[in-house]
């Protein structure tokens, strides 16, 4: 019972994060247009067991508070530039900086990393160390 609940943790992490991923590529728009027109559907639309209509309406709740609680959702959100960037660490740019800022979008607005410039600046630091190892 127990690996059970810790097995559903995992899920519902994973699904949260890759949730948020999905806003962040479709909009917060398309993502709340999705959910309105899956509210609107019946339970069973789905041919699929009360069970798992359940399962299907709890995580379109979830879904829901998830994408209220998205702390960015554009580059420009972000406590560190691209320009800092940089000159933190001393290249050019180049594709790697759209990747970099990308990640640093990413994880900010799963809420693995706080979007203030040290905790940025200490991700971009720990990113370029392990490209360059």
């Amino acid at each position: 019972m127990i690996h059970t609940s810790v097995q559903e943790q995992k899920d519902t992490v994973s699904l949260r994060s890759d949730w948020i991923v999905t806003v962040l590529a479709c909009g917060v728009q398309a993502a709340d247009d999705w959910l309105q027109i899956q509210s609107t559907l019946p339970a069973g639309w789905r041919n699929q067991s009360e069970q798992a209509a359940m399962q299907v309406v709890l995580v379109q709740e979830l879904a829901a508070k998830w994408s209220q609680s998205i702390p960015v959702h554009d580059l420009k959100e972000l406590d560190i530039t691209g320009e800092q960037v940089l000159q933190m660490v001393q290249r050019k740019g180049g594709p790697w900086l759209g990747q970099l800022m990308k990640h640093l979008l990413r994880e900010t607005a799963i809420g693995t990393i706080e979007n203030q410039h040290a905790a940025l600046s200490a991700e971009v630091k720990r990113v370029v160390q392990d490209d360059q190892t």
